[in-house]
């Protein structure tokens, strides 16, 4: 992961991982939640544009990774120890409250 912080590519000069598949699961789907419950039109409204885009039945553009996902920001502030960040001068520990 070092590596990947370092890459020239990587212009953020940050690479993480999680502890383990299951912590990330249960934080992805937990930061959802918490977000969805406090957001609901921001799905609502990202949905409205895709349908609009792709047409009701799919029939219309196709998916586009880069323009098309929807983001969302939110800090868990009760989660178990996430993983590792590496920054291009050395690795952290990720806390409960890291985005």
């Amino acid at each position: 992961m070092a590596t990947k912080a370092f890459d020239r590519r990587n212009t953020s000069g940050v690479a993480t991982r999680w502890t383990s598949k299951e912590i990330a699961e249960e934080s992805v789907n937990e930061a959802f939640q918490q977000w969805i419950t406090r957001n609901p039109r921001g799905l609502d409204s990202w949905m409205s544009r895709m349908r609009n885009k792709f047409g009701r039945n799919g029939d219309r553009g196709y998916f586009d990774p880069q323009t098309d996902l929807k983001s969302i920001t939110w800090t868990l502030r009760d989660a178990k120890d996430l993983g590792l960040k590496w920054v291009r001068n050395g690795a952290q520990g990720l806390t409960p409250g890291t985005r």
